[in-house]
């Protein structure tokens, strides 16, 4: 038991010490794991600001190479009610809430408003990429539509070349001296009726070659025509001066 006062004076100054000490203590340990957290809610923000503009960025290059589909007209494609749904939504896309992280600015602000603030960049992170994929696959589908379209028109172009190509195998039979342009033609009639369903380019290029096959035979006939004519012209003169 302590007795004197001296005693119990140097007893309570390291009891009180102690006590302080252990107050510190917590307070240092308080503010570590605060700084810690801080930290780790700091970088968590930084990286939802940078996944932010790299989101942003993506549906811009999305919206970019969407581009034609969006001028397309409605007689370029064979479904122009798809066309017209692409349209509204791209338009509406363009329209989309600008980035946050142009205008982000949560340093210097505790854990919870730093976690807040990522919390919105990451939502709008993941509204950007949902946009960005619908973008991408309604033009895809829109495009093909326009495919389609260039499909349905060179061959109905195909088709009404076809057409006109055998009429004049039918007109031009019997009224040709050089039977080859006539032969000509049939084989690029031919060649146009095994053309590819979906090849625009062979499209195009047969009917091309159909028309050059057609001047030809054409030709042909007026070659005739003007022979037959001229022989006509020959004979009439010949029968005046003759008194006939």
């Amino acid at each position: 038991m302590i007795s004197s006062p001296a005693a119990r004076t140097v007893v309570n100054i390291v009891i009180g010490a102690v006590a302080l000490i252990g107050v510190t203590s917590l307070t240092i340990t308080g503010n570590v794991v605060h700084a810690d957290q801080l930290r780790d809610a700091d970088i968590r923000y930084s990286r939802a600001v940078a996944a932010d503009r790299v989101g942003y960025d993506s549906l811009k290059t999305a919206l970019s190479s969407a581009e034609p589909a969006a001028a397309l007209k409605s007689s370029d494609v064979d479904d122009p009610g798809m066309l017209a749904m692409f349209q509204a939504s791209y338009a509406s896309t363009r329209g989309i809430e600008k980035p946050l992280y142009a205008t982000a600015n949560a340093r210097g602000s505790d854990e919870n408003a730093l976690d807040a603030a990522s919390d919105r960049l990451d939502a709008q992170r993941v509204s950007y990429a949902t946009a960005a994929d619908g973008v991408r696959l309604n033009s895809t589908q829109v495009m093909a539509s326009h495919h389609r379209r260039l499909v349905a028109n060179a061959k109905a172009a195909l088709d009404g070349e076809i057409a006109k190509a055998r009429s004049l195998m039918s007109a031009s039979e019997g009224n040709v001296d050089d039977e080859s342009a006539r032969t000509d033609l049939m084989n690029a009639i031919k060649k146009a009726v095994a053309a590819p369903a979906d090849d625009i380019k062979g499209m195009d290029s047969l009917r091309s070659s159909l028309t050059r096959a057609e001047n030809g035979a054409t030709a042909a006939v007026n070659a005739r025509s003007t022979r037959l004519q001229a022989e006509q012209r020959a004979a009439e003169a010949a029968a005046e001066k003759a008194g006939y």
